[in-house]
């Protein structure tokens, strides 16, 4: 007993210099700053963007976030960019909105605040997109506008966006590949596999076999 109560005392003492525990921070779920109603974004990368857009506003304190609609149904899309860019800015100050309605062949880039871009770093994001967009090469076009946009806030950052549609491509060839595959087997299994000889059965035994026939399920 005088033993336990010793070692008893012995945590105790030494309990001050024992360092806390750190409790592992798990990976938070990114905000959602996409809104592709047109599905610009292939199958998965919308959710993979989004991670990388969180870093962006992590260490360059921009919160970027992409409109992507169909079209403006007769709207003016300076109202309509305005609009969503006041329902953003509830939740963030540091907004840049990337605006694009595609039937309409219109698009536009807007700061909450000057600070954050100005006139002349807004004209020239919207010349170096133009090319791209007229083009119909849209994932480009996302691409080009991100990647400047964070030179001009920091020359000197090695965030890069990842490209957009390769994956895409790539999943369409897998399954082209498997696709052609199955095909090739199905049609080699017809050609190989022997068809049992048909035999003509006569009519007094075709009867008699189908009298002594049941079923039972």
């Amino acid at each position: 007993m005088k033993n336990y109560l010793l070692a008893f005392f012995f945590c105790f003492l030494t309990l001050g210099h024992v360092k806390a525990l750190e409790i592992p921070t798990w990976a938070t779920w990114p905000k959602d700053r996409i809104q592709d109603e047109v599905k610009l974004f292939p199958f998965g990368e919308e959710f993979k963007y989004n991670y990388f857009l969180e870093k962006v506003s992590q260490k360059e304190g921009l919160s970027i976030h992409l409109q992507l609609v169909q079209s403006l149904q007769g709207q003016d899309i300076e109202a309509a960019s305005q609009m969503l860019m006041d329902q953003l800015r509830i939740e963030d100050e540091n907004v840049i909105l990337f605006f694009l309605s595609l039937s309409d062949r219109q698009f536009k880039i807007s700061a909450s605040d000057d600070y954050l871009l100005n006139s002349e770093q807004i004209d020239q994001l919207v010349k170096v997109t133009v090319p791209s967009l007229k083009s119909a090469k849209y994932p480009e076009a996302l691409q080009i506008f991100i990647q400047n946009l964070i030179i001009q806030k920091n020359d000197q950052s090695l965030l890069s966006p990842p490209p957009l549609g390769k994956q895409k491509r790539a999943n369409l060839h897998i399954l082209i590949f498997f696709g052609s595959i199955i095909v090739l087997i199905f049609l080699l299994g017809h050609k190989l596999r022997k068809s049992a000889p048909v035999k003509d059965l006569s009519v007094g035994l075709k009867k008699e076999k189908s009298e002594r026939m049941g079923v039972f399920w």
